[in-house]
């Protein structure tokens, strides 16, 4: 399984500013932790500075990842009781 990379055509300086954009986005969220720990993996924001054209599939694999935990806790919170 490999990764398709995909050169932005903007550099370095754009991902730091976008990924530095939505820290200060979501940082008014109230579960921003986990926002936190979906933008600051070392795979998001470690794999671009090695290898050019590594940010936006492990960007969305990892926002992917998160809309799917918040998605399976407001269904865990919301299930039926049949216990009556």
């Amino acid at each position: 399984m490999g990764v398709k990379q995909q050169h932005l055509p903007l550099d370095r300086g754009w991902s730091n500013l976008y990924s530095s954009w939505n820290l200060a986005f979501v940082s008014t969220y109230q579960d921003n932790l986990m926002f936190y720990a979906e933008l600051l993996n070392p795979v998001t924001l470690g794999t671009y500075h090695h290898t050019e054209g590594l940010y936006l599939f492990p960007c969305v694999i990892a926002v992917y990842t998160h809309l799917l935990y918040v998605k399976s806790m407001a269904a865990a919170a919301t299930t039926l009781d049949y216990s009556v």
